[in-house]
This record gives structure tokens, sequence and C-alpha cells, in this order.
């Protein structure tokens, strides 16, 4: 269960920050097939069954992430999973685009506003139900977001994507899991907002009790990565020390906890019940050499 990008011709465009953002749904604008769905069948081809489509605009808000089967048409009990999974939003330089949006202290005290006045799908996000889905990198950030959390809405579901210096903030995140998680991004340290990530930063919020997914290559806005995606997982056992069992997890069952999908019958297992996604593999999914056999997607384990 990971995050797609599609390729640029197959992009719905960008929305303007015009303040209602909260209506953009992903799932309208998405063209997996457009050009052949070039990133979608190669996410499929590399073993990523499941995408999640997070809408892009300027600004603090982004829309309402959607969730889809790498496969079939976008029609509900088809390759449509989810058409409302959460709310995307974007804290920090990428969202300054004039006006409010233009200082993170300006962005922080937007996103107040709206927890605090709980119209419209924020009350569900203040309670717990509807995940805020947050890119964020920068340690300082982070911990304006973790206080806003505490003295705000301390039972919403923060789902921290990117969060490069993250590990920076362990402790605090691990007393706020499973209400705050994170879905961390590949190491890249190329910019000031990432500049103070480490490569262990998996094992360091995994280890202090921080609920923490994988997220693909593809996530940070390299699309033809994604196939790297199951080596990136096999480097969380060589180069961090994380057991076989947490590095597929982290690319299953923990994505889909974070992200609430028991809600649409997908949990990331294999479980009577649930709706189940197969890949089958030549071999360990976590050796350079296995390939791919076949997968199976959307059927509803009995």
């Amino acid at each position: 269960n990971q995050e797609v990008h599609q390729e640029p011709r197959a992009w719905d465009g960008e929305a303007p920050d015009v303040g209602t953002n909260e209506n953009f749904i992903a799932a309208d604008g998405a063209a997996p097939h457009l050009y052949g769905g070039k990133h979608t069948t190669l996410a499929l081809g590399s073993g990523v069954t499941t995408t999640l489509l997070n809408p892009q605009s300027q600004g603090v808000i982004q829309g309402i992430a959607s969730c889809i089967q790498n496969v079939g048409d976008l029609l509900p009990g088809d390759a449509l999973i989810g058409e409302q999974i959460g709310l995307a939003i974007t804290i920090g330089n990428a969202a300054k685009a004039g006006g409010q949006s233009s200082s993170v202290s300006g962005q922080i005290s937007m996103l107040r506003d709206k927890l605090t006045k709980k119209t419209g799908v924020w009350e569900s996000i203040v309670n717990g139900s509807f995940p805020l889905i947050i890119s964020v990198n920068q340690r300082d950030t982070i911990s304006a977001l973790i206080r806003l959390h505490t003295s705000v809405c301390p039972e919403a579901n923060f789902v921290l994507v990117g969060a490069a210096e993250a590990h920076h903030l362990a402790s605090q995140l691990a007393q706020k899991s499973p209400k705050i998680s994170v879905m961390l991004g590949k190491w890249r340290p190329f910019t000031f907002e990432t500049w103070h990530s480490v490569e262990e930063a998996f094992r360091i919020l995994s280890q202090a009790g921080v609920r923490v997914g994988l997220a693909p290559p593809g996530a940070n806005g390299d699309p033809d990565q994604v196939a790297w995606f199951a080596y990136e997982a096999a480097m969380l056992t060589t180069q961090q020390g994380i057991t076989w069992e947490d590095a597929i997890r982290a690319t299953t069952k923990s994505v889909a906890d974070i992200y609430q999908l028991e809600r649409f019958q997908l949990s990331g297992t294999i479980e009577v019940g649930t709706r189940a996604n197969v890949v089958v593999w030549s071999g360990d999914p976590l050796e350079y050499q296995a390939q791919i056999l076949f997968s199976v997607t959307g059927r509803t384990v009995v």
C-alpha cells in the first residue's frame, strides 16, 4: 500500500489555493490509464499493488486523498478502494503561496483555526475518524505540529509524510503514537528542510516506539524510482538492523494501519473477511534476485 506519483502527462494539474480545497478529491482527476499508465504499471510490476493518490494544490490545503488498486477502472468495487482516505495538506516551504500561507507560522495558524472551528471535514479530523495527511520535513515544524496536536486536537490522527527530520523528535512522537504516525520518505539531505536527516531514521523511530511506515522513493518526486521500493525495504534489514518481518510490515500492515484502511476492508494482511492483495515472488522479496511471478489484487479472503 503505497503512494505512486503519476507520470507528468497523466497528471491532472495543480489547483489554486482558494481556501476551499477540502472539496478537491484526488480520484476525480486521476488518470492511471492515460498514456499507458507508465508508472502505475511499473509499480504493479514491482510489487506495489495499491496507490495512494494525493491531490496537488497551491498553499497548505491540498485536498482529499484517494486510494486505488494499480489495476482496473476507477469504479467502486473495481480499482477504487476508497474515494476519501484523508485530508492532505502541506506545511513548510513548499506551501508558501502568498497571503497567510507565506510563512510557516501563518500555515500553522491557518491549521489551528480550521481545527478549532471544526466545520465540515475538520470535525471528523478532530475526532480521529478521518486522518490528516501532512507533508512536512523540518524538525521545528514537526515540533510545532506536535504542540498543536496536544493543545487543540489530541484525538486527531496526524500522518506525517516525508518527515525527514522526525527522528530528532522520536521520544516526543512515541508519546503521541499512534495518534501521530510517520510515513518516512527516502533519505535525501539535499534541502534546508531535510539537511539534518539521517540514513538510520527508520530504526531510531521504530525503536523509540513510533508507528512508522516506509514511503516509496516516488513519494519524494521521483516516480520512476518506485521500481526500487522492495530494495528500499531490504535496506532496512541490511543497513539498519530491522528484522525481515518488520521490514515487510513497514510496507504493508503498518501503512494500512496508519491510513486507517480498515475502513475499506484493506488491512495489509491476509485475513478472513478482508480485501487482500497477494504478490507471489520467485524467492525472498527482499533479495535482489527475486522476481515477481504473478499478483492477485482486490479479492476478499474467504
